[in-house]
């Protein structure tokens, strides 16, 4: 990816119907959320969700999910950027959205971004 994890975003976007699209999908997934990438995590995970209900899938998400609070949170990325976490968190059935999302939402937004 070489620190740019939007391009790589719109790689899966442009080659998202070929049969190496969910390979892609999971080196975005992983890679992006160990360089800290979590808006791009959080996109992958959450169609690697929705693909295959596989726990491990949920965890990266909210993990994901987590990393784009915290972002937010010290003010490096945008609050537009938790708007669209909070939506990619509704796509789950998981029991945790809920309270996630609570917390998120109730945070002061002066506090953020």
């Amino acid at each position: 990816m070489n620190g740019k994890p939007f391009k790589a975003w719109e790689m899966y976007l442009k080659y998202q119907q070929s049969k190496e699209s969910t390979i892609l999908l999971h080196l975005i997934a992983n890679d992006c959320y160990k360089m800290g990438h979590f808006l791009v995590a959080l996109r992958a995970f959450d169609i690697l969700e929705r693909l295959d209900k596989s726990p491990e899938y949920w965890e990266g998400k909210r993990g994901a999910a987590a990393g784009v609070f915290q972002m937010v949170l010290v003010k490096n990325d945008p609050i537009e950027h938790l708007k669209e976490a909070i939506k990619l968190l509704r796509n789950s059935n998981n029991s945790q959205v809920d309270q996630m999302i609570t917390i998120m939402k109730n945070y002061p937004e002066e506090m953020m971004g």
